[in-house]
């Protein structure tokens, strides 16, 4: 049930985050071509980025019924998001469908994600786990991180915190903070896996580097409490800043509180520390 390691390895650099315009595990945003586009797929772009969704889901849908699984995955997404139409949870489905039936791997995880939620259909995680299995079976990351959910938490399965550790492994390893943030807690609590603080906060930091607010915000704490070494109220201001500019509210008391002891030296040692997040960045786009 592993993933299948002789298969190319899924990157955010190359094949996600630079066509998806939306956070790499949420897998709700459109998908734009890389390589030359038909003319339909040209205009729909265009007319997206221009937020016309009414011509973009025309020109997509074109494209779509001619065959084209990004079309088809776009085209599914603008239903799903009721933009350009009302929201159709049937016609997203179907579009899905058909673009995971030709290997689409994004396709294929959003219809686990719809089957193991239960969006617009009955709850089926027999088919949630079929299509993240597809998925997940070509190294696409998102998928092996919701197999790694659907073990966590029992999910039309057994609990088997070993499978998944091994799938949410899978896919920290290849950038997903998603999977980074879940593995740091595994450690933390030696849940399935030996307790492990070294272990715990490379994946937090790793989490955090990558910009998920909620491994910023705990992060930003452990710094502040000393937990691991001396408390560093600059490393914890740093991360307290990032996790309350990138939406997470929880953090603002806390940045607003620090901010208010911080010498101009200490400040000074800012820019220091964003350099070293920049380098953690840079090396996990480059796994």
């Amino acid at each position: 049930m592993r993933p299948n390691r002789t298969t190319p390895r899924w990157k955010i650099s190359a094949n996600w985050a630079t066509k998806a315009r939306v956070g790499v595990a949420i897998l709700g945003g459109l998908i734009f071509t890389s390589v030359p586009a038909q003319a339909d797929n040209e205009a729909a772009e265009k007319a997206y980025d221009a937020g016309d969704y009414d011509t973009a889901i025309v020109n997509w849908l074109a494209e779509a019924e001619a065959g084209d699984p990004v079309a088809q995955y776009n085209v599914a997404t603008l239903f799903r998001m009721g933009k350009g139409t009302d929201p159709n949870p049937e016609a997203s489905i179907r579009w899905y469908t058909r673009a995971a039936e030709q290997g689409h791997l994004a396709s294929q995880t959003n219809l686990g994600r719809i089957f193991m939620n239960g969006d617009g259909v009955e709850r089926d995680p027999a088919a949630a786990h079929a299509w993240f299995q597809r998925a997940a079976e070509e190294d696409f990351a998102p998928a092996q991180f919701y197999l790694g959910e659907l073990y966590s938490n029992g999910i039309g399965v057994p609990v088997d915190l070993e499978q998944a550790h091994a799938f949410y492994l899978e896919s920290a390893e290849q950038g997903l903070p998603d999977a980074a943030f879940r593995l740091s807690h595994m450690y933390r609590l030696g849940n399935g896996v030996d307790a492990d603080a070294d272990e715990a906060r490379k994946w937090i930091v790793r989490a955090a580097a990558s910009g998920y607010a909620e491994a910023q915000h705990e992060l930003g704490g452990l710094y502040y409490r000393g937990e691991g070494g001396d408390p560093d109220p600059v490393r914890a201001y740093f991360w307290f800043f990032h996790a309350a500019r990138g939406g997470f509210a929880k953090a603002e008391d806390m940045r607003d509180m620090i901010a208010a002891t911080l010498t101009d030296e200490q400040r000074e040692e800012l820019s220091e520390i964003s350099k070293e997040v920049v380098r953690i960045r840079r090396e996990e786009l480059d796994r």
